[in-house]
C-alpha cells in the first residue's frame, strides 16, 4: 500500500482478493459481535474501538493478522 488508507473500506479495496475476502468476513464477524464499535485506521491498520481500542487486523505479503487490544489498566 503506497498511500496510507483513510478508512477501512479504502484499506480493504487496496488488497488482493486472497487477503480481502477473509478480512471482509472478519470485519462482518466483529461488527456482529460488537455492533457499537466504531471503525477506523490506527497505526495504518483497520481498528475497531468501543470505550477504547478493541481489535485490529491487517494484511502482509504472506499472511493476515488479528490483534486483540488489552483493556486499559485503571
Amino acid at each position: 500500500m503506497a498511500k496510507a488508507p483513510k478508512n477501512m473500506d479504502e484499506y480493504l479495496a487496496a488488497l488482493s482478493e486472497g487477503s480481502r475476502a477473509p478480512l471482509e468476513k472478519l470485519r462482518k464477524t466483529i461488527r456482529s459481535a460488537a455492533p457499537k464499535a466504531t471503525e477506523g485506521i490506527s497505526y495504518g491498520v483497520p481498528t475497531f474501538k468501543h470505550l477504547g481500542p478493541l481489535v485490529s487486523f491487517g494484511a502482509a505479503k504472506n499472511h493476515c493478522s488479528f490483534y486483540v487490544m488489552p483493556p486499559r489498566a485503571s
